[in-house]
């Protein structure tokens, strides 16, 4: 049984063991298994592409035996939030007319 390697956003390795008939969604089901992150929070990439849930792990065994699989994690939106949609804002203009930095909605 082959294992992927899954690196988190604050640079953790874990391993988790697949199938090569295993889809990305079932890979998401093992990862929150074993980390108890949501699978409907988890967004897999892999050497910059995008994993969709109903990919098989067949297709795409040619680039994760040589690249680690990236884990983000949707934030929670507020509820308070009028526009869901919108990007959430931080940060202070350095100068009078400067841009706020803009943080995506992914941990």
């Amino acid at each position: 049984m082959p294992s992927l390697k899954i690196q988190t956003m604050n640079g953790k390795i874990i391993h988790i063991e697949v199938d090569q008939g295993d889809t990305i969604l079932n890979v998401k089901n093992k990862i929150e298994e074993k980390i108890g992150v949501d699978a409907l929070k988890q967004i897999l990439s892999c050497n910059g592409d995008l994993l969709e849930n109903r990919e098989k792990l067949e297709d795409k065994m040619d680039i994760l035996c040589h690249f680690p699989i990236n884990l983000m994690v949707k934030a929670n939106i507020s509820e308070d939030r009028p526009n869901k949609t919108q990007p959430i804002i931080t940060g202070k203009p350095e100068k009078k007319g400067s841009t706020l930095k803009k943080c995506c909605n992914i941990l």
